[in-house]
């Protein structure tokens, strides 16, 4: 018995310390090193024999303790909110009797602000985009400055789409652009503060935010693109910035809780159905510089009372030319308008339907006023009887039963004719104020036989007496107001022979100047009785006219009215054409002919019309001094190889000499060019000489683009002290350009006004205050730049990509270097800038890997924007600098910043000169140090530059 007791007391100690070594196998290590990465995830040491994690988050605040359970050791942190908190960790088994680890020694961690959002490298990893919303980005968002160390600049294209959890936004400084449907659909969007900075704001970007209230557009901002804030129905208040140029199509439609809209005199364009249905806005102010109000830019805006035109009231002009088609449609509080004195165009229903529109004032300056102006309208009901309605003295429009009356053939009536022996049963008359016909007023008035204008009309609008059947004769009185027959104005009246527009008979002078596109199409006109006051006919006047199958009919190429050439018969050789006794080429006349080879004897030619030559045969024109201005597009593709400038010529239309032929081009025949319109020689690869003569002012965008010939140091090639504006991306790729001359009177260059050009040296003017964004972009040649004394802004990118460049030396009045604006300039040693300098932007020296900069700004004292030296190289701080900031004269040692980097500190560089070191004292001709060995002396020491001036070739 005792055995079998000592037997299980010795079984029980066995087991008992089998499960005691069992325990110890399962006792679990603490966790350590603690750490939270650039992410916020929370990581430590993996623990053995563990299968879970507990987290413990103590907020120092408010003492509250909250658990997390993971199974990696790894927390993402991000449902913290900002604020001060303890970590610690514990290991657990996770079987079912649990051993647990002790817990981790307390971490502190600093929860900064964060989005939530997804961000994602840039440009070449220098910056940051937020490409997408966040599973736990809530609330009102304030985007950051920067983050992991670099700027946040830019938001993608529908980063936020349909977030409704997201109630406000707040941009960061370095934000700089917003894409397109970037917040669209944002439901619970209730505000957004855009930054100064920014300059981009792409369509749609608050397309839909329903709940959005009020924005500012920041002064940054220069175009509000295609529905930008479309279907805001709570957005009651906008402020357009000062620079805004551009108001895309549909920006603002549908804001219906905006009570009032203000337009900056900087906005020139108002798009198509910009403001449309903003049903309760009150009141418009248009500002100076608004040009063009597009297709139902205020269609319904249903409370509008008021329109404030600039100029309306006469005590300033503006320069408002045309309000396009429904402008105002179904604006039923309007009452009154009054249209400024500059306008020249009124579209089609600009003001239909407007119910209570009771006046209209229409100025003499307007020439074209568009179908149905004002149906629908107080004015028209009042004028519903006699079955004429008038806009202020235009006849826009006629009833429908005055229609129907006049549309009837048996009827036969004339209009201001006596019946006569005309044949007509009756005469109507029209009033002899009358200023002006409007477009399809009679169109399809078959019973309209003759008709004589009233002295005062001045148009015959578009398609007013299109399709009349039964017309036969159109007249109007001799020195009477007539000026304009608009495009098919008699289109396809087929009986009207007689069209009489006689000059006044005292001076032969005043008359009829512009006949429009297919005026007289399919008509019985014959060609004659074109007055000599015509300045201008329009493509196809005449075509299918009696006239043109008359020279069918004789077997004639060149189609002549009058002293015109308005068309060639398909199919004939033209060949040479002689313009001896003809005043003008029509618009069109010789589009896309293949038999003609040249054009002579211009002397007596006025008017060469737009695209009269367009992608045509012709090699060679002699131009006659009586012409004035190259039209648009005039030679247009045609393969012109020679051309004399006439001597009175002031323009150059837009692509005139658009990839000719041509090999060289004198301005300086003429002393009175002043313009050269966008793309007039462009693609004209064959073109090496221009002679820019003394006069020219501006050079417009893509001029000479891809003249890949062209060379501008040859002589007579310089660009004269007149020129003011070299328009962007006009000498563009134009990669035999070695050197230019720039006049002293150039002011600006344009965006990318000498990009992927092949310059070697570059000597900027000192009235030059402006150099565009990628002016000088990717001139990979370009080894020296001298700027000058006025430039004032250099833009975005302005040099970047010129690989050979080795020094520069920024003037003292310079304020503004933009983003990027020496990036990749792979070859750049030395860089002296004036602490004038105000701002400059975003990696202004990216990959410049070589490069030192020298400045006489303080370390502690500058203001530029903190990324600018993103390649980290070195800058010496304090410089003396010469009196006009050209080069360095001394600096203090110990005032260099990033000294270790790759390459070390390189010399500073002056025109003309060569450094020979650094010496002690201030009139050394000898160096003491090198750049190298200075950076060892102690600091403070003060040393001095030493300049060998360069003779011979070095010089």
């Amino acid at each position: 018995m005792k055995r079998l007791k000592s037997l299980l007391l010795t079984l029980t100690l066995v087991i008992a310390a089998f499960f005691s070594a069992c325990a110890k196998e399962d006792a679990l290590e603490t966790p350590t090193n603690l750490a939270v990465d650039v992410d916020n995830n929370l990581t430590w040491s993996e623990i053995s024999g563990a299968r879970t994690y507990t987290v413990e988050v103590t907020n120092v605040s408010s003492e509250e303790k909250e658990e997390k359970s993971v199974r990696k050791p790894v927390l993402d942190l991000a449902f913290l909110q900002t604020g001060d908190y303890v970590l610690r960790v514990r290991a657990n088994s996770g079987k079912q009797d649990s051993v647990q680890s002790a817990w981790s020694a307390g971490l502190e961690f600093h929860m900064n602000y964060t989005t939530g959002c997804v961000y994602t490298l840039i440009n070449n990893n220098s910056e940051y985009e937020i490409t997408q919303v966040g599973t736990s980005t809530t609330g009102a968002v304030t985007f950051e400055d920067e983050y992991r160390g670099k700027p946040v600049t830019s938001i993608a294209d529908g980063a936020f789409r349909g977030s409704s959890r997201v109630t406000g936004v707040v941009l960061g400084a370095n934000m700089r652009s917003v894409g397109k449907e970037a917040f669209y659909n944002c439901a619970n969007l209730e505000t957004a503060t855009l930054n100064d900075a920014l300059t981009s704001l792409g369509g749609g970007a608050f397309q839909n935010c329903n709940a959005l209230k009020t924005v500012n557009i920041p002064d940054g901002i220069t175009a509000i693109e295609e529905s930008t804030f479309g279907y805001c129905y709570s957005l009651e208040r906008i402020e357009i910035g000062k620079n805004v140029q551009t108001i895309g199509a549909s920006a603002f439609s549908n804001c219906s809780a905006m009570k009032e809209i203000t337009l900056p005199d900087s906005v020139v364009t108002v798009a198509q159905y910009a403001f449309f249905g903003n049903t309760e806005a009150t009141k418009l102010t248009t500002g100076k510089n608004l040009m063009y109000i597009g297709v139902q830019a205020f269609g319904k805006c249903t409370a509008l009372t008021t329109i404030d035109f600039y100029g309306a009231d006469g005590a300033d002009k503006g320069n408002l030319i045309s309000i396009d088609n429904s402008a105002f449609r179904e604006c039923t509080a309007l009452r009154e308008v009054i249209i400024p004195d500059t306008v020249e165009t009124l579209g089609s229903y600009v003001f239909a339907a407007d119910t209570a529109l009771e006046k209209i004032v229409i100025p003499d300056s307007v020439t074209r006023v568009g179908a149905l102006l004002i149906s629908g309208t107080a004015i028209a009901r009042e004028q519903e009887e006699s079955g004429y309605i008038y806009a202020d003295k235009w006849l826009t429009q006629i009833t429908a039963a005055k229609k129907t009356e006049l549309s009837d053939k048996d009827n036969k009536v004339n209009l201001n004719v006596a019946i006569g022996s005309t044949g007509a049963k009756k005469t109507e008359t029209l009033p002899a104020d009358t200023r002006g016909i409007a477009a399809s007023v009679f169109k399809d008035c078959h019973g309209v036989y003759y008709v004589m204008l009233p002295e005062s009309v001045k148009t015959v609008g578009a398609y007013a007496f299109s399709n009349c059947a039964s017309l036969l004769s159109v007249r109007s009185v001799a020195g009477g107001a007539l000026r304009l027959l608009d495009s098919c104005a008699f289109y396809k009246s087929s009986l009207l022979a007689t069209a009489s527009f006689p000059v006044d008979n005292q001076t032969g002078k005043i008359g009829l100047q512009t006949i429009g596109a297919l005026a007289f199409y399919g008509t019985a006109h014959n060609g004659s009785n074109i007055p000599a006051t015509v300045t201008r006919i329009g493509q196809d006047a005449f075509k299918e006219s009696s006239l043109w199958t008359a020279t069918k009919n004789d077997g004639k190429a060149v189609v002549t009215a009058g002293n015109w050439a308005v068309g060639f018969i398909d199919g004939t050789d033209v060949g040479s054409v002689s313009m001896e006794g003809k005043k003008g080429i029509a618009d069109y006349a010789f589009k896309e002919c293949d038999t003609i080879s040249d054009v002579t004897d211009t002397s007596d030619v006025e008017y060469i019309g737009r695209s009269a030559f367009y992608k045509s045969t012709l090699r060679s024109i002699s131009l006659g001094s009586k012409i004035t201005t190259i039209e648009d597009y005039a030679f247009y593709g045609c393969q012109l190889r020679t051309i004399d400038l006439p001597v009175n010529l002031t323009s150059i239309g837009r692509s005139a000499f658009y990839e000719t032929q041509l090999a060289r081009v004198d301005f300086s025949r003429s002393n009175k060019l002043e313009t050269v319109g966008a793309y007039a020689f462009f693609g004209a690869t064959s073109l090496e000489r221009v002679n820019f003569g003394d006069t020219v002012k501006e050079i417009g965008a893509y001029a000479f683009y891809g003249c890949s010939a062209l060379d501008l140091s040859l002589p007579g090639s310089a660009l004269p002290d007149s020129l003011e504006v070299i328009g962007s991306s006009a000498f563009r790729k134009c990669v035999n350009l070695k050197e230019v001359t720039f006049g002293n009177g150039l002011k600006e260059i344009g965006s990318s006004a000498f990009s992927d050009s092949g310059l070697i040296s570059l000597h900027l003017p000192d009235g030059l205050e402006k150099v565009g964004s990628f002016a000088f972009y990717n001139n990979a040649s370009l080894k020296e730049v001298t700027f000058g004394k006025g430039l004032k802004e250099i833009g975005l990118y302005a040099f970047a990509e010129d690989a050979a460049l080795t020094d520069i030396t920024l003037p003292e009045g310079l304020e503004t270097l933009g983003t990027g604006a020496f990036r990749y300039c792979t070859s750049l040693t030395s860089a002296t800038i004036s602490s004038t300098v105000k701002d400059i932007g975003l990696h202004a020296f990216y990959w410049c890997d070589f490069l030192t900069i020298y400045t006489d700004a303080g370390a502690t004292d500058r203001q530029w924007i903190k990324f600018w030296n993103s390649s980290y190289r070195p800058v010496v701080y304090s410089c003396t600098l010469s009196e006009d900031k050209s080069y360095v004269v001394s600096i203090v040692t110990g005032n260099t910043e990033y000294t270790t980097a790759v390459g070390g500190v390189s010399n500073p560089a002056r025109a003309g000169y060569t450094f020979g070191g650094w010496a002690t004292s201030e009139n050394a001709t000898t160096g003491e140090y090198t750049t190298a060995e200075a950076a060892a002396l102690p600091a403070g020491t003060t040393l001095y530059a030493v300049w060998t001036e360069q003779t011979g070739e070095a010089a």
